[in-house]
Order: C-alpha cells, then sequence, then structure tokens
C-alpha cells in the first residue's frame, strides 16, 4: 500500500471512528466565532466538506501526508477548524443579506408578491424535480448551478472527467425539462 492509499485509509477510519466529535468540533469553533448553531446540517455539511477536502489534498500531494491515525485526525481537525470559520462567514453574510432582505420585503406591493409566489412555486417544482434525479446527477447540478462550481471542480471531487461532468449535466437539465413540462401541460 503507498502513502496516498495508506493516508486514504487512516482518513475513513478517522472518519468513522470520530465523525460526531469532528462535528462537535466544528460546533465549538462555530460557538468560539460567535455563532453557535444547532442546526446538524450545517456541522455535518462542515465536516464533509473537511473530509472532501483532505481527500483531494491526499490525492494530489505527494508530499507531508499524515501517516498516523493521530496525524490524520489533528490535521483533519485543523481543515474542519478552517471549515467552520468560512461557513461562519458565509453565515455572517447570509444573515446581513437577509436584514437587507427583509427590508426589501416590506416595501414590496401586493403585485409583486403575486409575481413572487408563482416564482416561489416554479422553484419548489424545479427543488422536486432535481430530489427526483439519480444521486450522482442531483450533485453535478447542485454544485454547478446552485454553488456556481466549476465541472473540473465537480469532476475531481467525484472523480469524473471535466467532460464527464458537462455530459451529465447536460443529460440531468434535459431530464429536468422533460419533468418540468410535464408539469405544465
Amino acid at each position: 500500500m503507498n502513502a496516498k492509499d495508506n493516508a486514504l485509509a487512516l482518513l475513513e477510519r478517522v472518519v468513522r471512528e470520530d465523525g460526531e466529535q469532528l462535528a462537535r468540533y466544528a460546533w465549538g469553533v462555530l460557538r468560539n466565532q460567535g455563532h453557535a448553531t444547532d442546526e446538524v446540517d450545517v456541522l455535518q455539511d462542515i465536516v464533509g466538506d473537511a473530509v472532501l477536502t483532505a481527500t483531494q489534498i491526499i490525492r494530489s500531494n505527494d508530499g507531508r501526508i499524515p501517516d498516523s491515525a493521530s496525524g490524520v485526525r489533528i490535521w483533519l481537525r485543523k481543515i474542519v477548524s478552517y471549515k467552520a470559520m468560512e461557513c461562519r462567514r458565509l453565515l455572517t453574510r447570509d444573515r446581513q443579506r437577509r436584514a437587507d432582505l427583509d427590508e426589501h420585503i416590506a416595501q414590496l406591493s401586493a403585485d409583486t408578491w403575486t409575481d413572487l409566489l408563482e416564482e416561489d412555486e416554479l422553484k419548489l417544482a424545479v427543488t422536486n424535480a432535481i430530489s427526483d434525479l439519480p444521486k450522482r446527477e442531483q450533485i453535478v447540478l447542485r454544485m454547478s448551478i446552485l454553488n456556481g462550481v466549476t465541472s473540473a471542480r465537480i469532476g475531481d471531487s467525484l472523480d469524473l472527467s471535466a467532460n464527464a461532468v458537462r455530459k451529465i449535466k447536460r443529460r440531468s437539465l434535459a431530464a429536468l425539462r422533460r419533468h418540468l413540462e410535464g408539469l405544465g401541460g
């Protein structure tokens, strides 16, 4: 087993054994940054993002890869800490955006509200249609459309080429269109 395979195996073991501790650690980092959250999804996203980052680093780096479980634990905690602080920045920015949005909403007319409700129904239909797709297609669409991640980066995280990601995206969008047209017709 080479160093990368060993590091990936250690990472998998540490995540399996310490997954809950990593989520609690992320919670502590957020709390120390003044943004405590009990939302399990947020904490799981932070840990998942940290594991994905660690996996990408291991796969791309021939240099300093941790070679023991304790080394991987320390390294992964550092990544979780960084991801939690990044999440806090995003949550703080989102909080400000929500405050700006609340102010804007207070100024909307009745006609505008009708238009927004129709738009919300469309968003709900699209979200439901995406949820009906296979998991890989859901991931590709959410990462590319909702998060603006490039095909190359998506491919790296899913072990696919950028061309394969673009092909999945095209097929998924076509299936999404067919589904939405079926709802409207």
